[in-house]
């Protein structure tokens, strides 16, 4: 016997209906499987209608909250604000665990700004008597932490402007972590300022002292009383100040910046500052600054090309006078011409 896809069975594969018809065809072997998964997944559908919603059961559950609404509902203790009231699966406040993920991590309560303000003001009053280790000992609190503190005081107290603090946020803080502001109330949380102590000494952590026992290898004469290095730094200090002064004074050497003579219309000055004063009007000063801003390089090369430019028009010259188109000077003429430049040169 031979089956075959009809028309209806395609139409049946392509669009599947949740609705089945009165009257089916007989289904072949190669389209059974697959009407089966087709109401597999219709079923599965209806499955998934009829479910309630997951949250719902949590809310009216309370065992596990995960929405706001739920949250407000189930943990009625953080609707108050309260001393170290931490989120934790223990639940109440109090509790010693900030993290629910890490209920190892238990840290101490900070030091009140009265205490600290209390220690600031007595190791100013006097250093020597109340030392960093005398207010480490009064206080129950490691060494490190008393640097610490004296130091963000006197930074504070540096940037002390004459206006008033709002402290309020420093208040309400020091209410919701538990802050103790008596000694003696705080002396129990702090009985491991020793040991914190010792450790830091165990493990040489203080960077200031390394800074302080480093080192420094220089080479010495032989006789072992003067260091080489000093000398040598101070010496090349002067040589490359020297240097950067001549540098400077060679800028407004006559060669680079020529001086001219005085006429009458223009006259240089006297002095390095001039001052002119017009009736009317804002001063105005004038300073000689030489060649400071001259760049000599580009001078020297301006230098030359003129230099070159000159002794190429005068071979032109005489190329001219030896062919007859121009007229020689005369013995006499270029005596007197040397005479005048001699006049005109400036004196170095």
């Amino acid at each position: 016997m031979n089956f075959s896809l009809g028309p209806r069975c395609a139409r049946r594969i392509c669009r599947p209906s949740l609705c089945r018809p009165l009257a089916l065809p007989r289904r072949s072997f190669a389209t059974r499987g697959l009407e089966d998964d087709l109401d597999e997944v219709e079923a599965k559908e209806k499955e998934k209608e009829k479910e309630p919603d997951s949250d719902d059961e949590e809310a009216e559950g309370g065992k596990e909250s995960k929405t706001y609404k739920a949250f407000l509902t189930a943990q009625e203790n953080f609707k108050v604000a309260k001393p170290r009231n931490w989120v934790t699966s223990g639940g109440e406040g109090g509790s010693l665990s900030p993290f629910p993920m890490n209920p190892s991590f238990k840290p101490p309560t900070p030091i009140s700004d009265v205490i600290r303000s209390r220690m600031y003001a007595d190791y100013m009053l006097d250093p020597e008597t109340n030392s960093i280790r005398a207010l480490s000992q009064r206080y129950h609190i490691s060494l490190k932490r008393v640097e610490a503190i004296l130091r963000l005081k006197g930074l504070e107290a540096a940037y002390v402007k004459g206006k008033p603090l709002q402290t309020g946020f420093l208040w309400g803080m020091e209410m919701l972590l538990g802050v103790k502001t008596t000694q003696a109330a705080s002396e129990a949380d702090r009985v491991d300022a020793h040991t914190a102590d010792m450790l830091e000494q165990e493990e040489n952590r203080d960077a200031a002292r390394q800074r302080f026992q480093r080192q420094y290898w220089e080479s010495v004469v032989d006789d072992g009383k003067e260091p080489l290095l000093p000398a040598s730094l101070e010496h090349a200090k002067r040589v490359a100040e020297r240097a950067a002064q001549a540098a400077e004074d060679h800028k407004s050497k006559p060669r680079l910046m020529p001086r001219f003579k005085d006429t009458p219309t223009v006259k240089s000055p006297r002095q390095k500052v001039q001052t002119v004063v017009r009736e009317g009007r804002m001063p105005i000063h004038f300073v000689d600054v030489g060649g400071k801003y001259l760049d000599v390089d580009e001078r020297l090369r301006r230098m030359d090309a003129a230099e070159r430019r000159h002794v190429a028009s005068a071979r032109r010259s005489e190329g001219k006078v030896l062919h007859g188109f121009l007229k020689g000077r005369t013995p006499a003429e270029r005596a007197r011409r040397a005479s005048v430049k001699r006049k005109q040169r400036p004196a170095s």
